[in-house]
């Protein structure tokens, strides 16, 4: 018997960077869409470069598509810190940040090392200083 496509009933906005690439003919928008379906309280927003151009060029973890996900309350306000997720480069990539939401335990351990990456490190080090 095939298990349901449970989804999380948390409330969250996740935005996808549309100015990164991954690989050719893959879009992580269209790949990302059908999980927010399922997600009675999930939003996707897609933007252009979230760094800005230097930033991202400069960036420690490489070329990708980088997502923000930002836990929110059903009335859209935020309620905890936002993560980030990425690099994003293939279709593997999409579908484990896609199971990730949708599972709505957003811990970075529960992502593979390679997309819980360096602007989350960053984050984290300033909260310690």
């Amino acid at each position: 018997m095939a298990k349901p496509n449970t989804a999380t009933d948390r409330a969250f906005t996740l935005v996808v960077c549309t100015g990164c690439t991954a690989e050719q003919g893959l879009s992580v928008l269209n790949e990302l869409r059908a999980t927010i379906r399922r997600c009675p309280h999930g939003v996707l927003v897609a933007v252009g470069c979230m760094l800005g151009p230097l930033t991202c060029a400069a960036r420690p973890d490489g070329p990708g598509v980088l997502v923000l996900l930002q836990p929110c309350s059903t009335e859209r306000l935020p309620v905890g810190s936002a993560t980030w997720v990425g690099p994003i480069n293939d279709r593997h990539d999409a579908a484990d940040v896609g199971d990730w939401v949708q599972r709505g335990e957003w811990s970075l351990g529960s992502l593979p090392r390679h997309l819980s990456q360096a602007l989350n490190r960053m984050r984290d080090a300033g909260s310690r200083n």
